[in-house]
C-alpha cells in the first residue's frame, strides 16, 4: 500500500520548510553579529594601540620634565611642590599607559577569539589612518525586512500557523492506493 495523500501531514511538510528557512535566517543573523563584534574589536584595538603609543610618548616627555624640574629644584630655582606635581603627572601618564595596554590586550584577545585565531604574541593592527565608519545614509537605507532575525521570526510565525492548520487538515481523509498481485 502506498499513501497518495495524507492531509494531516501536509502542514508538517510546510512547517519543516519554514523551520529550515528560519534556521538559515538565524544563522545569517548570527554571522552578521559576529562580523559586527569583530569590527568593534578591531576598532577598539586600533584606538587602544593609538592611546598606548600616545601614552608612551607622553610618559617619556613627563619623565624628562620631572628630571628637569628636579634639576631646577637642586639649584634652588624650582620648589618641592613643582617636583611633586611633575612626579604626579608622570605617574598619571604611566597609569594611563597601563590602562591603554590592558585595553589593547583585551581587544586583541577578543578579536583573536572572534577570528578563531590564537592570540599568541598578541594581535596587532598597523594603522596609519582612522578606521572608516559607514556613512549615515547607508545605515538609514537598511529596512526592517533586511534584518535576518526578523525574517527568522516571521518564518517561525508561519511555521506556528502551519502547525495550527494541521488540526483542520487532520479532518481530511487519507487516500491510499494498494494493489495485490495474484500469482
Amino acid at each position: 500500500a502506498i499513501t497518495v495523500f495524507d492531509g494531516a501531514l501536509y502542514p508538517t511538510y510546510a512547517r519543516t520548510g519554514d523551520l529550515v528557512d528560519a534556521t538559515r535566517a538565524e544563522a545569517a543573523w548570527e554571522r552578521h553579529l559576529v562580523l559586527l563584534e569583530a569590527e568593534l574589536a578591531f576598532e577598539t584595538l586600533v584606538a587602544s594601540q593609538q592611546v598606548h603609543e600616545l601614552g608612551t610618548r607622553t610618559l617619556a616627555l613627563r619623565q624628562r620634565y620631572t628630571a628637569l624640574v628636579r634639576g631646577l629644584a637642586e639649584r634652588g630655582v624650582a620648589l618641592a611642590v613643582d617636583v611633586n606635581r611633575a612626579v604626579a603627572s608622570a605617574l598619571e601618564a604611566e597609569r594611563t599607559m597601563v590602562e591603554a595596554e590592558s585595553q589593547r590586550d583585551l581587544a586583541a584577545a577578543a578579536l583573536a577569539l572572534l577570528l578563531a585565531r590564537e592570540a599568541r604574541g598578541g594581535v596587532q593592527v598597523i594603522a596609519n589612518e582612522a578606521v572608516p565608519t559607514p556613512p549615515a545614509a547607508e545605515i538609514a537605507e537598511v529596512s526592517l525586512s533586511d534584518r535576518a532575525d526578523l525574517r527568522a521570526l516571521n518564518r517561525r510565525l508561519a511555521a506556528a500557523e502551519a502547525e495550527e492548520d494541521a488540526v483542520w487538515w487532520s479532518f481530511l481523509p487519507t487516500i491510499r492506493l494498494s494493489s495485490r498481485l495474484a500469482a
